[in-house]
């Protein structure tokens, strides 16, 4: 099965939710207290889901656990060191950060695309309820893009101007 292009692909976007999750827990970590760090456990929280279902995915396709479970190890743990490097709950660093995740995110709409056109010529798809996971991409995709621009204008905001 490790020849299999569509198990490689899902492994993709699974480093990519693992990367996520991590960067996520260490935003909340650092601002636990502030609405930016209570968002970044929310967030975390629905990339988790995803990435559950991702994981149970590409095991469905043939992939073993323990291939997983170590790809999920070790890019949690290298996202889980990175450092925001601010003692500022809002701060470029934070914003810049959001900004990779909603790209991240908008790209999973785009994943469950491929994967409900994959269906019409591989079974081991049929199970999965394309509109759902589409409309749960889209709705965190809308809501993260809402932080963002929301974190904008408190980041880029000139002092003079307020």
């Amino acid at each position: 099965m490790a020849d299999d292009p569509l198990i490689t692909y899902l492994h993709d976007h699974l480093t990519g939710s693992n990367f996520a999750v991590g960067l996520l827990e260490t935003w909340h970590r650092e601002h636990a207290d502030h609405p930016s760090g209570i968002f970044a456990e929310a967030l975390r929280n629905e990339i988790e889901r995803d990435r559950i279902e991702l994981r149970q995915l590409i095991e469905r396709l043939g992939e073993t656990s323990h291939r997983v479970k170590a790809t999920v190890g070790r890019f949690a743990e290298k996202a889980r060191k990175l450092k925001f490097n601010s003692s500022e709950p809002v701060s470029l660093k934070i914003f810049e950060r959001l900004e990779m995740l909603a790209l991240g995110i908008l790209g999973k709409p785009a994943r469950w695309e491929v994967l409900r056109v994959l269906a019409s010529v591989d079974s081991r798809l049929w199970h999965l309820d394309f509109e759902r996971l589409t409309t749960r991409a889209k709705t965190l995709h809308v809501q993260v893009e809402a932080h963002r621009v929301s974190l904008a204008r408190e980041v880029f905001a000139r002092r003079g101007d307020e």
